[in-house]
């Protein structure tokens, strides 16, 4: 039977508002997620290190620990034993994926498998879009990015379709206030059972290609909201 493709788009429009965080108490041995970060954008170390540190502080809140691997564009070295990836482009590369995105899209995720509780997966963030949306509404690009960053990487770990009326995953973003969004307590208890027990993770490299077949898209944009199945994915971004 042949595999739908699903895309979700997400909407992130700027509302008056705080930000509240579902604190969740942090367990002696948390369960883990080891994330490897394609910095293909060519970022400044302290730049990706505070939006590192703010999606981990999302997660932290959600009783979950993240890790990171950071990997320069050039490095073609060794595989990396990580549960997921996250591809930062920029320029011409950004250009080529998000021309048949939502226009206002920052970012979206890949699965590996259309079984949602398959491993694997990796997270595209278009930093131009991340740049521009940080400028318009006087935010720092390390707090869009780390949670666009937590936002997709969401998408991985949840069910598709997983979006909520508050929250890190919601469809709407208080870009102004600068605070960060957080999971709710529901989202924070399924992430926690996807990562325990602790699996192997998936080992994979920088430059492992996607799956060919029907993965499932999750689209993350920063205005108007849809969501809508199509019978074939849209056209892969080329890393």
């Amino acid at each position: 039977m042949r595999l739908t493709a699903i895309m979700a788009i997400a909407g992130m429009t700027v509302m008056a508002g705080t930000s509240t965080a579902i604190a969740q108490e942090m367990p002696a041995s948390p369960p883990v997620g080891r994330v490897l970060v394609s910095n293909r954008a060519n970022l400044r170390p302290e730049m990706l290190k505070a939006a590192e540190d703010d999606a981990a502080t999302i997660y932290r809140v959600a009783g979950v620990q993240m890790t990171w691997v950071n990997v320069a564009p050039t490095d073609v070295g060794s595989d990396y034993a990580v549960d997921f990836i996250v591809m930062i482009v920029s320029g011409k590369e950004a250009g080529r994926m998000a021309a048949r995105s939502d226009q206002d899209a920052m970012g979206f995720a890949v699965r590996d498998s259309n079984d949602e509780a398959g491993p694997g997966g990796t997270a595209f963030v278009l930093f131009d879009r991340v740049e521009d949306s940080a400028s318009s509404h006087h935010v720092s690009i390390s707090r869009i990015l780390g949670q666009v960053i937590a936002h997709e990487l969401g998408h991985l770990l949840l069910p598709v379709n997983s979006h909520s009326e508050r929250g890190i995953m919601s469809a709407v973003w208080n870009l102004r206030s600068g605070l960060l969004e957080y999971f709710t307590s529901a989202q924070a208890e399924m992430i926690r059972r996807r990562l325990a027990p602790r699996r192997q993770p998936a080992v994979a490299g920088r430059g492992r290609p996607l799956r060919a077949g029907h993965p499932i898209y999750e689209m993350a944009s920063s205005s108007s909201a849809a969501a809508y199945d199509s019978a074939s994915p849209p056209a892969k971004a080329r890393p």
